[in-house]
């Protein structure tokens, strides 16, 4: 064999080592690294969350055809469950009231079952302490709501069925050099569409003598119902705009404000304090 034939065997042999290599020592971060590119997340460890939440509500209903705008206290204990790396269930229940101006109903329950599932994650920036230190979430939400605030008259409840998809922009600071305690560890933004459905209804209620106990009201536009009997309730406006802002200021605490606005008045206010097991 001649020299330039031996050079030239040991460079392939010596190439092909090489390449052997870094093919074999980039399989593990291909690896490592490929979960995090993936549309649907499935390595979200499981868990329960458990909070708080308050909101002040304004919404407009037609009552026996007539509009009311009614003010809504609510306050609710939630818990909820990943009961699926990507998939999220909870409830809560508490005390809420509806409110006219000089018209208040009385305290009564509220509660709500909910689910919400993640259906596409991009990440935008990656590190290897954080493997999402920034992406967008597509997610889509729903559930039902129950809630009831009878008037000194009249017995009142309604029920909500809700459907909400939601983008979501996710900025993870865990693995960042050391930061003061009161910044936040991380942040998401959050804005979607609402379709919110609400029917319930509302029945005057008579007294002993067969009459209807109806009382000449504080502000003319109170609800009320020419004939005893169950009124029909349906909501004015279905459909609104959600704003919201997620403040992680541990590894498991999170503040939440969120608004959804129906237009001309009609929102949803709410605070909340979730802290992650």
């Amino acid at each position: 064999m001649s020299t330039n034939n031996l050079r030239s065997s040991r460079a392939n042999r010596s190439t092909w080592l090489f390449a052997l290599l870094i093919a074999s020592g980039s399989v593990p971060a291909g690896e490592i690294l490929a979960p995090t590119r993936a549309l649907i997340k499935l390595d979200r460890p499981q868990g329960f969350q458990a909070g708080v939440q308050g909101n002040l509500d304004r919404r407009s209903l037609q009552i026996a055809g007539e509009p009311v705008d009614l003010d809504i206290e609510r306050v609710a204990a939630r818990l909820g469950v990943n009961v699926l790396p990507f998939l999220n269930v909870n409830g809560s229940l508490g005390w809420m009231r509806a409110e006219q101006p000089g018209y208040r109903g009385n305290g009564g329950l509220t509660w709500s079952a909910e689910a919400e599932g993640r259906l596409l994650e991009l990440p935008l920036y990656e590190s290897v302490a954080s493997p999402r230190k920034q992406s967008m979430l597509l997610s889509v939400g729903g559930g039902y709501r129950h809630s009831e605030s009878n008037f000194s008259d009249a017995l009142f409840n309604w029920q909500e069925w809700r459907v909400q998809p939601t983008l979501t922009y996710l900025h993870d600071r865990v693995g960042e050099p050391p930061i003061p305690s009161w910044r936040a560890t991380g942040l998401a933004a959050r804005v979607g569409l609402v379709f919110s459905q609400l029917r319930g209804t509302y029945e005057p209620q008579a007294d002993a003598d067969g009459a209807d106990s109806a009382e000449p009201p504080a502000a003319d536009d109170r609800p009320t119902a020419a004939t005893p009997g169950a009124q029909r309730v349906v909501g004015n406006r279905d459909f609104g705009l959600m704003i919201g802002v997620d403040v992680r200021r541990t590894s498991s605490w999170v503040m939440r404000f969120e608004g959804i606005f129906f237009g001309d008045g009609d929102r949803e206010l709410g605070l909340a304090a979730l802290y992650n097991f």
